[in-house]
């Protein structure tokens, strides 16, 4: 079984607005997957090998999709996801493996894991190397500490500092940015990519960077996790 769930992102937002989340928990919410039960006929379609175990590749420092609890385990809307299509598949057990973000789909393609579950924003190189499954889509946007007090033009980001989860198509965007930046005679973008996008978060939200690029909807949560964090709502 060699598949890869992606998130098919639409639209890069432009502009940062006020924030009305922040302050919240946070917390997050799962469901009850015993209420959902084994459907023979795609029970029946999984292969010998993966009906006891299967094995599935997450980059797990990407809040809300996919992350570590307080106890070390694996939550997130992707972690439902997997957890719920598991259920229906009548597959046992699923072993949520740790990633590096960009070694999941070689890892699904080597067999060292049976399937990826990431925010992998389709294009055609990822569709080239593996079966892919688009279930969700999302935009991309901007996001400041509280009330951008960097003053953080997210239309003309040149000369400001500004993070990105690394080998992602926001990582591609913003350089796109920058060199757009230079072309027009202005500073560069300074850009701060990791793989790990809940520090440079964390970073963002006490002051130490400008702004950060991602998905909206994590974005979004992450306002609510912390309360010095804003995220842009406006799109093109």
């Amino acid at each position: 079984m060699k598949l890869v769930a992606a998130v098919c992102a639409a639209a890069v937002a432009v502009t940062v607005s006020s924030c009305t989340l922040a302050g919240k928990s946070g917390a997050m919410q799962s469901y009850d997957f015993d209420s959902i039960k084994p459907d023979p006929v795609i029970a029946a379609m999984v292969p010998q090998a993966n009906r006891d175990s299967l094995r599935v590749a997450m980059e797990l420092h990407y809040s809300p999709a996919e992350f570590l609890d307080d106890a070390n385990q694996p939550v997130g809307y992707e972690v439902d996801v997997i957890k719920a299509l598991a259920k229906l598949m009548g597959i046992k057990e699923v072993q949520f493996v740790d990633e590096d973000f960009d070694s999941i789909i070689p890892k699904v393609n080597e067999g060292t894991d049976d399937l990826g579950m990431a925010a992998l924003t389709l294009n055609k190189e990822r569709m080239r190397q593996g079966n892919m499954v688009s279930y969700v889509e999302a935009g991309y946007s901007y996001a400041t500490q509280r009330d951008n007090p960097k003053n953080f033009d997210a239309v003309s980001p040149c000369g400001f500092t500004v993070a990105v989860q690394s080998d992602t198509t926001q990582a591609e965007t913003l350089q796109a940015a920058s060199d757009e930046c230079v072309s027009i005679g202005k500073s560069p973008v300074t850009i701060i990519a990791e793989a790990d996008q809940d520090k440079l978060i964390s970073q963002v939200a006490q002051g130490s960077i400008d702004a950060i690029i991602g998905e909206t909807p994590i974005l979004a949560y992450n306002q609510e996790k912390y309360k010095n964090f804003c995220d842009g709502w406006g799109s093109l």
